[in-house]
């Protein structure tokens, strides 16, 4: 008799529980389902804008006509400056590109601890139960170890774990402007300075502008 009456409330708890399993089941299977499909969208439209940004670089427009009333030096400095603009656009292009990636990364840190978080709480509200789980950790200034049977809490805490590693890491992105192309001509003596024809087309102006940085090139390794 005292058996019975010891094992009765058990029971009876666990008929309640598998009651309020079977209610919320429907429920768990849409959080699961939904944050899942929520994931794959919000993640594939992140990626396709980020190439999509990354393959908008800036392109080098060559379409100015060398002018023949301009001297040489004038259309050089005109040639120098369309080249460093466009090198400055590349490498603001670079470091944009390179923030929208962090960003990505600390985007998927965040909604993968959030999932885990989610789900980890329809876990608990669903009562499930599995054998004993442990997870713990240490530095030099703490630590910490959990153990318990639901796998829903071993979820939210890892997934909060993750969330605020995310938000904690701070990516540092520098950009350092560098003369590529004026620098170049501002270092040169001036005692170097030759006079040229002004070029008939393009091509004759990348030409004289190439022959002219091997020039400067040369003036200052003699220096």
């Amino acid at each position: 008799m005292p058996e019975t009456t010891e094992t009765a409330p058990v029971a009876a708890e666990s008929k309640a529980t598998q009651r309020w399993q079977k209610a919320i089941r429907p429920w768990m299977q849409y959080v699961v389902t939904g944050v899942i499909i929520f994931f794959l969208l919000v993640s594939g439209w992140q990626i396709y804008y980020l190439h999509q940004r990354i393959a908008s670089a800036p392109e080098l427009k060559l379409d100015f006509v060398a002018s023949g009333s301009l001297a040489a030096e004038q259309e050089q400095w005109r040639n120098l400056a369309r080249l460093e603009a466009h090198v400055i656009q590349q490498r603001y292009h670079q470091a944009n590109v390179i923030l929208m990636s962090r960003i990505w990364t600390t985007y998927l840190g965040f909604v993968t601890g959030m999932i885990l978080a989610v789900v980890g709480a329809a876990f608990i509200l669903g009562k499930l139960r599995e054998q004993s789980s442990e997870i713990s950790g240490k530095t030099e200034l703490w630590q910490i170890s959990i153990a318990s049977t639901s796998p829903g809490l071993m979820m939210v805490v890892l997934g909060t774990a993750l969330m605020l590693t995310t938000i904690l890491t701070h990516h540092q992105i520098g950009v350092h402007d560098v003369p590529t192309y004026v620098g170049a001509v501002n270092r040169a003596p001036t005692a170097a300075i030759t006079t040229v024809p002004a070029p008939a087309d393009i091509s004759d102006a990348l030409k004289n502008l190439e022959e002219r940085r091997a020039t400067d090139a040369d003036s200052l390794l003699k220096q």
